[in-house]
């Protein structure tokens, strides 16, 4: 029997409405603790946005947020990767210069954005950040920083990353679709965050079961031993998984699991 179930979020565990099926899940959890199995988020998001995605729950599962600059066990954050500030000022002299539509900094507990964006932008990030705040300077920050995103024109997304590993190589950027890079520290990723688990928990990378669509899901592919691309995924995460599951759209992540659970049932 495996050890965790480690899944991303947009386009691999949520459908295309952005949901999932809150009754099945909290279904499927019972089944999933009796076979000492953990259910782990990998995702770019911050954990207190997961917390409240699956709050019925939160206290059960564990997190992989920030695409492994938090480590969240059963409600409890045990674990963030903060950037040095010489960095992030290398990366504001930098989005500067590449004309970023907007620059989003995350902390543990809040997340900001530059004063330089339109209301349109603004009201767009609203709906996917619980906690965002405007403001001028990033220097107003006091708290440490565990994650960046640069929104860029798609067309310039792979030379933003040369650049970026040119200039500040301790700062990797991770694209997530449609112009967006997550910015996170270099060695930082969701593979890192599940070996720090996996180092806790005594668990064996080869019994991890891990679903992904992205490249900022790669390193997860590569890492677990049941790895699964999603049918609607990106060519370099199909390219690095051992397998496929269906599309988002289908519940690809319930089928798969629920075939695994089926041919393991105790006899």
């Amino acid at each position: 029997m495996i050890d965790a179930i480690a899944v991303d979020m947009d386009g691999t565990f949520l459908n295309e409405h952005g949901t999932y099926d809150h009754e099945w899940f909290q279904a499927l959890l019972p089944q999933l603790e009796a076979a000492g199995i953990q259910f782990v988020v990998a995702s770019g998001n911050p954990h207190y946005q997961l917390r409240q995605q699956f709050a019925e729950v939160a206290d059960r599962i564990m997190m992989v947020a920030e695409n492994g600059g938090e480590i969240v066990v059963h409600g409890q954050l045990v674990d963030s990767v903060a950037m040095q500030p010489a960095s992030v000022a290398a990366i504001d002299k930098l989005r500067r210069e590449v004309y970023a539509r907007f620059w989003l900094i995350s902390t543990v507990e809040q997340a900001y954005l530059m004063d330089d964006v339109s209301d349109e932008v603004w009201q767009v990030l609203t709906k996917h950040y619980l906690n965002l705040k405007r403001i001028d300077d990033w220097t107003q920050i006091t708290a440490p920083i565990v994650k960046m995103q640069l929104d860029v024109m798609p067309n310039q997304v792979t030379a933003v990353q040369q650049l970026i590993q040119a200039r500040v190589p301790e700062i990797t950027g991770v694209s997530s679709g449609y112009g967006n890079l997550d910015l996170i520290a270099t060695g930082c990723d969701k593979a890192t965050g599940l070996q720090r688990l996996a180092d806790e928990m005594g668990w064996d990378p080869s019994q991890v079961m891990a679903f992904g669509d992205g490249q900022n899901d790669v390193t997860m592919l590569k890492w677990a031993g049941y790895s699964y691309a999603m049918a609607n995924g990106m060519n370099v995460a199909k390219q690095v998984a051992k397998f496929s599951a269906p599309a988002n759209t289908e519940q690809g992540v319930r089928q798969v699991i629920e075939q695994y659970l089926k041919q393991n049932a105790p006899k």
